[in-house]
């Protein structure tokens, strides 16, 4: 068999196995209820039933006439004063349905062949989704059994971040703009060459900005060689707790600055504490 006459079958097959996609369905009456989620009737929903099928392409813009993925929907009617809709539609048994309405939010029944569609106000809504995040947001800050500091700095506090470039002796670096309390340290991370990331540690100053300038609440820092598991280039500068009156403020705020000496740079910190 040429590699032609091979084309040729595999063509015809595929007419084939795609035939049934392409047939019409025959049309029936859908009717069913939009109401809420305490079931009370919801009128004026816009209602249409769609499903995903195969059509022919004749300007072959995808180098076959046949494509899947293009939908088929019914004309939208909407509902009436007790809720109810009515639908002619032909499709198969996976037709959907999508109810629609500025004030409203469709949360079930998507499958045409249901008879009732369950809608939740949009504010609603929103303050449900808002919650659902903000405990999504706890459960993922939670630290992990055994979880070091630096680890749940790069695991959570990171990706919290904001990343503030500086050019420091012609090296670029980024600092991330949260600072961790954890076990007694004071701990953020930089990211640059290694030889820059020390020398900027031997100029940082760590407190609260006073009329002169940052008041230090926490100098004397050092950096930790292992970039850990927070990327290339990403280094630890920290400052150990000595149990001063100024490391214990520190612990207790929700954000600070931090000085460059040597750049004269100042922006703030937020404060993540775990003690």
């Amino acid at each position: 068999m040429t590699r032609h006459e091979k084309y040729r079958r595999f063509i015809l097959c595929l007419f084939v196995l795609v035939g049934a996609g392409c047939t019409s369905y025959e049309s029936k009456l859908y009717e069913g209820k939009a109401v809420d989620e305490q079931g009370a009737p919801i009128q004026n929903i816009s209602i249409i039933l769609c499903y995903v099928g195969w059509d022919w392409d004749w300007t072959m813009s995808g180098g076959f006439p046949l494509i899947m993925g293009q939908p088929f929907c019914s004309d939208p009617v909407v509902t009436d004063q007790f809720g109810n809709y009515k639908v002619d539609f032909g499709g198969p048994p996976s037709t959907i349905i999508i109810a629609r309405h500025p004030d409203w939010i469709q949360t079930r029944s998507f499958l045409a062949k249901g008879n009732r569609v369950v809608l939740v106000r949009r504010e609603t809504y929103q303050q449900r989704h808002a919650r659902e995040e903000e405990q999504r947001e706890e459960a993922f800050q939670q630290r992990k059994p055994g979880e070091s500091g630096f680890e749940y700095y790069c695991r959570v506090v990171k990706n919290r971040s904001n990343k503030i470039e500086l050019i420091y002796h012609g090296q670029r670096v980024k600092f991330l703009d949260n600072l961790l309390i954890d076990d007694g340290k004071a701990i953020f991370a930089l990211t640059g060459p290694y030889d820059a990331v020390r020398d900027i540690a031997k100029e940082l100053i760590i407190g609260e900005v006073g009329l002169n300038g940052v008041k230090p609440s926490l100098d004397n820092f050092v950096v930790f060689p292992e970039t850990t598991n927070c990327g290339n280039e990403t280094y630890f500068i920290g400052s150990m707790g000595d149990g001063s009156g100024d490391f214990y403020a520190l612990r207790n705020a929700d954000s600070t600055k931090i000085e460059v000496i040597g750049l004269q740079a100042v922006f703030a910190m937020k404060v993540w504490n775990l003690e």
